[in-house]
């Protein structure tokens, strides 16, 4: 057992009952390198054997003045339509969060062990999961107010057996293990079994996680490189078009999550707007999620709520700094009255004699489709004068008007 955390912290064990488990709390209730120590059990009520499985634990965490905090969740709460093994880890989770904000837990510790390491490795890998997370079980990951920490991720299931026997520890086995109905018990019960049965080590797969992690590495190491430009919401298209497809790949997927968090998105979907970054296409809007897309217009992506309120108009009639939508407009001095709106199709602005169509001013400068709506039109009494900071005629009026991008 790897003991990652500290004596002074306080510890809890996650305990179902099962082998796994009960071997991980004799271990660390023994090791004694605790301030405090909390055994947390989930009576989920599936099975037939749930509550006596809930009167070992008692039994054990009396016997050895371990503080047992238990949830028994109703019978008939879970939804016959939904995954029954997600919504069960929910329902742990939220009471293993619950205990650890009231007793103020350190350390959540799980009895994860290196057989569930090689099937989440296989299970990842061979579901496309890897691109959106580790391959393989992190054995430390910082959570919000603890660590979550499998001290047994090294440790084989049948050295766990091999302890609780010799130190008889007690223990239940869980019949649906055996049912192959259920994916991961595919994985352990029928393709490792194979795959023990021949001369392919399934333990390379471990030699794989170790190498995908130094690929991640090296992949994170240039998506630094976009991080301001992620907060900023603004990548630069050709900047990003010359990266490798992996580097691509993980800056959109970052860029994307960073405003959009409750949606995930296929590498399909990564790939065909590589496809389109890299293509002559000057624009090209793809939804991601609800109202959200991201956009290409010439040199940038952005991702757009396109949902979110937008100023259309704003009557200035004294100097001071004014704000529309992404824009600081500045009036230094007395003037009369003048309107601030947004674009009208047929809007013309006078320059040196000349009537030059807004649309066509914009379209030349290259400004991005989605940033035109945006843009304040300054007006005298109807009259175009400026179009933002992108052109201004020679109205007087302009000298005393400074108008800036905010972002």
């Amino acid at each position: 057992m790897d003991c990652l955390w500290n004596e002074y912290d306080t510890v809890a064990v996650a305990v179902s009952g099962g082998v796994d488990s009960m071997v991980l709390l004799d271990k660390v209730n023994i090791l004694n390198h605790h301030k405090k120590l909390y055994a947390l059990h989930v009576n989920h009520q599936l099975r037939d054997v749930s509550d006596e499985e809930e009167k070992m634990i008692q039994a054990y965490c009396k016997q050895h003045n371990i503080e047992l905090i238990t949830y028994t969740i109703p019978k008939n709460s879970f939804n016959p339509n939904k995954s029954i093994q997600r919504e069960a880890r929910d329902i742990r989770y939220h009471f293993f969060e619950t205990q650890i904000n009231i007793k103020h837990i350190d350390c959540l510790l799980t009895a994860h062990h290196k057989d569930d390491q090689l099937e989440t490795i296989f299970f990842r890998l061979m579901t496309n999961r890897y691109n959106y997370q580790p391959i393989n079980i992190q054995q430390v990951v910082a959570r919000d107010g603890y660590q979550l920490i499998r001290p047994l991720i090294n440790v084989s299931k049948a050295e766990l057996i091999e302890y609780a026997h010799e130190f008889k520890v007690p223990y239940m086995t869980d019949a649906s293990n055996t049912d192959s109905k259920y994916l991961r018990n595919f994985i352990r019960n029928d393709i490792f079994k194979v795959l023990d049965d021949s001369s392919i080590d399934k333990h390379q797969l471990l030699n794989l996680a170790d190498y995908m992690e130094d690929v991640d590495d090296l992949i994170d190491l240039h998506v630094e490189r976009y991080k301001i430009d992620i907060e900023n919401n603004a990548l630069s298209r050709y900047k990003l078009s010359e990266e490798n497809r992996l580097v691509i790949q993980k800056v959109l997927l970052s860029f994307i999550q960073r405003y959009v968090t409750q949606y995930t998105v296929s590498f399909g979907f990564l790939n065909e707007v590589i496809r389109v970054l890299q293509s002559d296409a000057t624009h090209a809007s793809f939804a991601i999620a609800p109202g959200w897309h991201i956009q290409i217009a010439y040199d940038k992506l952005i991702v757009r709520n396109k949902n979110e309120k937008i100023d259309d108009k704003l009557e200035v009639v004294s100097p001071g700094k004014y704000y529309f939508n992404d824009y600081k407009i500045e009036i230094k001095d007395e003037i009369q009255p003048i309107t601030i709106r947004t674009r009208k199709d047929g809007d013309v602005i006078e320059i040196n004699g000349m009537h030059q169509k807004v649309a066509r001013i914009l379209k030349d400068l290259k400004v991005p489709v989605y940033d035109r709506p945006k843009i304040p039109i300054v007006c005298v009494e109807d009259e175009v004068i400026a179009i933002g900071h992108y052109k201004s005629n020679h109205h007087p009026f302009n000298n005393k008007i400074i108008i800036t991008k905010e972002n």
